[in-house]
């Protein structure tokens, strides 16, 4: 009995439990390790079996291997990577089979060995070959991230961004370090009596209980920016206004979708351990930065700068305990080949004046005393090619707000989305006389495709001129015309990849108005012809279709006609959003919409009325592959210039022109995105017609190839797919056939 309660393990066995210890990762650096060293032997001539060296051999050869350490170039290791080599040289000797009883880092067997190593590692310190884990977020990233949609306060996502990266910044918080506990009580707005103005500071209770300078004076403040909607303080009270009150925690989860009218943004959840521990690095891939930084880089940065405006005592407070020494390795820039560190401590600074840290894109700190920022500005971008420090006085410092075009742009935007389903709304009555209301076909091949789904087809291939542009233009030519007979003598200059081009001129040629449409070179065959047959002045300019659309507006400014634009205009999105109208109408319990995305009109129209109406409804975006301008920038926080390649889609290839309104509507209301591939578009378009004995063009048969690519996604929803047009020429026509029948 008593012997059953035992396992019998083998010898075997007890190394492989041993050998489970550590990871797979540690066990293959283990090796690495081990295969550097004997390679090492084999070229001074020594057996490669090291694992039976005796001390006193292995000691020797382990000195003689520091020394001699280099990369297969010639050049030395970084500093961690050789104390990774030494590690694993230890573990690999400490673990099955040969559970070496020795430790080649601490044991005074291998003091000679280990003396060889502090030196080599000395050197390699003197030539700069310090790794940086955590480096200071450069000047042009900062710069581009506080002018990203990514911390914008309009929405809820970009609110919770910016105010937790303010936190992290003027708190110098790193990781998950209390963040994931913090409560809506743990910072406090009051009114500092030395400036009369607001700021944030931290409840003392809540300090980390192994801190034993004063908390008073090193708790350290996140202060306000007088005159700029993007102050820290401003952005932290509006955070806490729209909290949701059920929920005690600071970081709650953004909601996705919110109507102008509600006023709580979160949900009653809040933030997991492991969100806020990616916090930055996510931030960082959303917003296109030059490299991908963890929390520790903000919590450096805003020691670095810190230091500069303080005592070290306080800077060794805020950065966690680290001392300034310390951080100040982090500092380190390469320029070209060479390492330069730069030291972060500065004098005290005088009491009676101001210091003021310039650098390009470089956060501003502005220090009325040591022990607090009296206020702190974020400056886009100085003139100064060096960091410059220079007193002034207190009574001379400007507070504009900083990136005062994104505050207008923001402006602009807010007050355009809260009118344009009203605008859509208008549009729609404007318009239905001129316009066909389009089918929504129920596809019982499509709906096959998905368990317990089903598919309809919004058919503005069937539209007239044979594309959804039909209704952008009219809405835009109707309201220029009724504001008097200017344009119809001087008539309209507009850019097109074909169908907003021929949209508009029927809807010029109804309303008596001359149009001159700019096209790419390159533009499709079909489309360019169908112009010309109209006899209408067609002007060839540019590789892309946002060369054509900026030539366009400038040939308008000097002619000094109106000029129209395919998607960067609220009348246009108007109209086109006359179609989501027509969906809820015809389909009211619709899940989701699929939606091919060029510029982005469409998509903008569509999901601004939607969203307004139907919060609940999923809106998809679709682009080709060869083409995903709008997807990259959405995901880059800002617009993108990415190479477009042919595509079978070439009514939405092609860049988004810099500053379009469409590019905050796709940010914020488009729930998701597909990419589709050749392929699969073409597919698509043979479907149609083998199926549906339907002609669709490519910009069509992305959205339908869209949901083909993955059906299973849609189990269980009711879908719409927009099939935006059917003007494909009948030679490419023919090539699909002949590829996919």
């Amino acid at each position: 009995m008593a012997a059953s309660r035992f396992a019998q393990t083998s010898a075997e066995e007890r190394d492989k439990k041993r050998m489970q210890i550590n990871s797979k990762k540690t066990l293959k650096a283990n090796k690495g390790a081990a295969k550097i060293f004997k390679d090492y032997l084999q070229v001074q001539g020594e057996s490669k079996n090291f694992e039976e060296f005796d001390n006193a051999k292995l000691d020797e050869m382990l000195g003689r291997f520091y020394m001699d350490l280099r990369r297969e170039d010639g050049t030395y290791y970084k500093v961690n990577s050789m104390e990774t080599i030494r590690h694993g040289i230890s573990r690999y000797l400490k673990s099955p089979p040969f559970n070496r009883k020795i430790d080649i880092v601490k044991d005074s067997l291998f003091i000679e060995s280990n003396t060889c190593f502090k030196a080599v590692l000395a050197e390699a310190k003197r030539l700069g070959m310090v790794e940086v884990h955590h480096p200071i977020i450069s000047d042009t990233d900062l710069s581009l991230l506080y002018t990203s949609y990514n911390l914008s306060i309009a929405t809820p996502r970009g609110l919770f961004n910016k105010v937790q990266f303010d936190i992290r910044m003027f708190f110098c918080r790193r990781g998950i370090e209390n963040m994931h506990t913090m409560t809506k009580n743990t910072f406090r707005v009051e009114i500092d009596e030395n400036t009369g103005r607001k700021v944030v500071t931290k409840n003392l209770n809540d300090f980390t209980e192994n801190c034993h300078v004063n908390k008073e004076a090193s708790s350290g403040i996140m202060p306000e920016i007088q005159g700029s909607k993007y102050c820290p303080v401003l952005s932290f009270e509006m955070y806490l206004s729209k909290l949701h009150p059920n929920c005690d925690k600071l970081w709650q989860r953004p909601k996705e979708n919110i109507t102008d009218s509600e006023s709580v943004w979160y949900c009653n959840l809040p933030v997991g351990e492991k969100k806020l521990s990616t916090f930055f690095s996510s931030l960082s891939r959303a917003t296109n930065l030059s490299r991908v930084y963890s929390n520790q880089s903000i919590r450096v940065t805003g020691a670095s700068i810190q230091s500069k405006c303080t005592h070290d005592s306080q800077t060794m407070t805020g950065a966690g305990h680290l001392p300034v020494q310390s951080i100040s390795e982090y500092v380190l820039r390469r320029v070209s080949d060479t390492q330069i560190i730069q030291p972060l401590c500065v004098n005290p600074v005088p009491t009676p004046r101001l210091l003021i840290f310039s650098r390009v894109d470089r956060p501003t700190i502005i220090a009325g005393s040591t022990t607090t920022w009296e206020t702190s500005q974020i400056e886009a971008a100085a003139t100064h090619s060096e960091a410059q420090i220079m007193e002034c006085d207190p009574t001379t410092i400007k507070t504009e707000p900083p990136f005062t075009d994104y505050d207008a742009q923001l402006t602009a935007y807010r007050a355009t989305m809260e009118s344009l389903v009203q605008r859509t709304l208008e549009a729609h009555g404007r318009i239905q006389q001129y316009i066909y209301k389009t089918p929504l076909t129920y596809s019982i091949p499509l709906s096959k495709q998905s368990i317990n789904c089903k598919v309809f087809i919004k058919l503005e291939s069937e539209q007239l001129t044979g594309s959804f542009k039909i209704r952008g233009a009219f809405n835009k030519l109707l309201k220029l015309s009724s504001a008097g007979d200017v344009v119809k003598h001087s008539g309209i200059i507009t850019a097109s990849s074909g169908n907003h081009g021929m949209a508009c001129v029927e809807a010029g040629g109804t309303l008596g108005i001359p149009v001159t449409v700019y096209c790419q070179q390159g533009v499709d065959e079909h489309k360019k012809q169908a112009l010309l047959d109209r006899g209408v002045r067609v002007v060839l300019h540019g590789n892309d279709c946002v060369e054509a659309e900026n030539e366009a507006r400038a040939a308008a400014m000097r002619e000094q006609k109106e000029y129209v634009s395919p998607y960067n205009d609220v009348d246009v999105i108007a109209g086109q959003g006359t179609i989501g109208k027509e969906i809820l109408e015809s389909c009211p319990d619709v899940d989701c919409i699929l939606v091919p995305v060029g510029g982005g009109g469409l998509i903008s129209g569509i999901a601004r009325y939607v969203k307004q109406v139907r919060p609940s409804v999923e809106i998809i975006g679709c682009q080709p592959q060869n083409s995903k301008v709008m997807f990259e920038s959405v995901k880059a926080g800002r617009i993108m210039l990415v190479e477009s390649l042919d595509t079978l889609s070439e009514g939405t290839a092609g860049g988004v022109e810099e500053n379009s309104i469409t590019f905050p509507l796709c940010a914020e209301y488009v729930d998701d995105w597909i990419l589709v591939d050749e392929e699969e578009i073409g597919k698509a378009i043979i479907f149609m017609l083998q199926h549906h004995h339907k002609v669709v063009e490519g910009a069509a048969g992305m959205t339908l190839g869209a949901y083909m690519k993955n059906p299973e996604r849609f189990s269980g929803k009711k879908v719409v797919v927009v099939a935006c047009g059917g003007n494909i020429g009948i030679e490419k026509l023919k090539h699909l056939m002949s590829s996919y029948t």
